[in-house]
């Protein structure tokens, strides 16, 4: 009864907020609202609760959307009250099938005979656990079935994909490996052979593949934007020639990419501190969109709805997530796409403030239900955008500030940032200069790459500097200091075999200390600036 004014007042301070409980509240219940954090947990519960049970009810009576869950790759996390799972579910759901019906096994065996699955290494467990079970069966049934793995645990870069695990995972596999290369140049491909620096030796397919050009500088990050004019003019770079430049911290790829303020916003937030800092690069920063988090996925919505409005040739099933548009007249159609487009701001505060404004005034059902997907929020509302935000970044907070001051920082992003944002996550094409994380080039190649780095990668101090500190060298028996050598090299050896022909590392630490081992690699280290030749 008391939900309206519990949700307008869930942003205040606490003493505002005990206030606008009802007297009733206050008086039944004063015990549990002294400690308002927890009476808002407990309140908020009961919501959930209550909306899980509407949501059964309405599944016993069949009735219409209740009658199949969804799952849809825009929308990273389960909302079990309107019968939607997320990516991480929909694996677990797929395991515990083929686990319980020996008949689902069997449909899968004799649909599928061969399954091929591509960068096995950054495959999570469940997928391997879930092939290697449907493997078994086929032996049982003595029904045949090919599933095989495609990848080089060597690019395993993902704390979450299955890496050095297959075969502990998957029995009886048989090991093919691969020593062409089809992308590089030799120049390129021998490099590629000194980082991994094992059994594995990969030359070209092709018998007319010298002529690429690998050359390492060093000097600091102010020399970086000059490094890059210099590649650019040297390889003519241009919209239809491009150039690939790759980061190893992610501060350096906002900035360059125009978005550093985004950047800086989300590292402030409480859930990317101390170890949640590594989360940061995927959540923030992974052009895969199921990957995002909360927050960075529900902006990701908003500005893709934001863009795709204003682009006169995008097709109307693109930009709407409903079919409801086709029962509409012509004419209602353009009005609800006049209002889509009037939607604006400076900031995203600015635009949110907009957005809601619209949805309180607008009697359109299909406006009304295009904002009610796009935010996929408990609470529709000005206020329950600013408590998703809270929730999602915050794990603590001071209950005596108001969020919208714990938040600002995300509320008070220009949309000019958020949109530079948008189009690096959606890898928008048609420029001459493109910047990375090593993460994000994953399974990609460029033509012409830069790679910038030192002795760190993000917060991994010194991740770096130990892998060419110890090159060449057997640490195994140093499992952690191993174990880091691996993730450094992995993460090295992805970075180098994007490129096809022409690559450029430029050394940005002190390189004393590593100079004879990262010149085994890469060549001979020339300072820079001078005029490369």
């Amino acid at each position: 009864e008391n939900k309206t004014n519990y949700n307008k007042a869930y942003n205040l301070k606490a003493k505002e907020f005990k206030d606008a409980m009802p007297d009733e509240i206050r008086r039944e219940y004063a015990e549990l609202i002294s400690n308002v954090s927890k009476f808002k947990g407990l309140v908020d519960k009961l919501f959930r609760r209550k909306r899980y049970l509407d949501c059964l009810e309405k599944i016993s009576k069949g009735e219409k959307g209740y009658k199949v869950v969804n799952y849809d790759p825009m929308y990273n996390r389960d909302r079990l009250d309107k019968m939607r799972i997320s990516h991480d579910t929909l694996l677990e759901y797929g395991f515990k099938l083929i686990q319980k019906y020996p008949k689902m096994r069997q449909i899968v065996i004799d649909s599928y005979p061969y399954i091929l699955i591509d960068e096995y290494q950054d495959t999570a467990n469940i997928v391997v656990e879930i092939m290697n079970f449907i493997g078994q069966y086929a032996k049982e049934i003595k029904h045949d079935i090919f599933i095989a793995y495609f990848g080089d645990s060597v690019q395993n870069i993902y704390d979450t994909g299955v890496g050095t695990k297959l075969r502990q995972l998957h029995s009886n596999l048989v090991a093919v490996t691969k020593l062409y290369n089809r992308r590089s140049y030799t120049e390129v491909i021998d490099v590629a052979n000194k980082v991994r620096n094992d059994e594995i030796i990969q030359k070209s397919i092709y018998s007319d593949s010298e002529g690429g050009s690998v050359k390492l500088y060093f000097g600091n990050q102010d020399v970086v934007r000059k490094f890059i004019d210099l590649c650019v003019k040297q390889w003519n770079i241009n919209m239809k020639n491009s150039l690939h430049c790759l980061f190893a911290t992610n501060q350096m790829v906002a900035d360059y990419s125009g978005f550093s303020n985004v950047y800086k916003a989300f590292k402030n937030a409480g859930v990317y501190q101390g170890i949640g800092y590594k989360q940061l690069n995927t959540e923030l920063l992974s052009h895969d969109t199921i990957r995002l988090g909360k927050v960075q996925s529900l902006l990701y919505r908003l500005m893709k709805l934001y863009t795709e409005v204003r682009e006169k040739k995008q097709a109307l099933r693109d930009i709407l997530p409903t079919d409801e548009y086709r029962n509409m007249s012509f004419s209602d159609l353009k009005k609800l796409i006049a209002l889509l487009q009037s939607l604006n701001g400076n900031t995203l505060d600015e635009l949110l403030v907009d957005i809601f404004e619209k949805y309180k005034a607008s009697s359109d059902k299909a406006y009304k239900f295009i904002v009610e997907r796009i935010l996929d929020i408990d609470e529709i509302s000005y206020e329950g955008v600013l408590k998703y935000f809270l929730h999602s970044l915050y794990d603590s907070y001071d209950e005596e500030v108001e969020t919208k001051q714990i938040v600002g920082e995300i509320l008070n992003l220009r949309i000019e940032e958020v949109l530079c944002w948008f189009h690096y996550v959606n890898r928008d094409e048609g420029k001459e200069i493109y910047y990375h994380t090593f993460h994000s080039t994953k399974g990609l190649e460029y033509e012409n790459v830069i790679m910038v780095l030192g002795k760190d990668f993000g917060q991994d101090k010194g991740l770096f500097e130990l892998f060419f500190k110890e090159y060449g060298e057997d640490i195994s028996q140093d499992l952690p200091k191993y174990e880091q050598y691996e993730r450094g090299r992995n993460i090295l050896y992805v970075a180098v075999t994007r490129a096809i022909k022409n690559l450029r590392i430029l050394y940005i630490d002190d390189l004393e200390e590593i100079r004879h081992n990262i010149e085994k690699i890469f060549g001979k280290a020339e300072a820079f600036p001078i005029q490369m030749t």
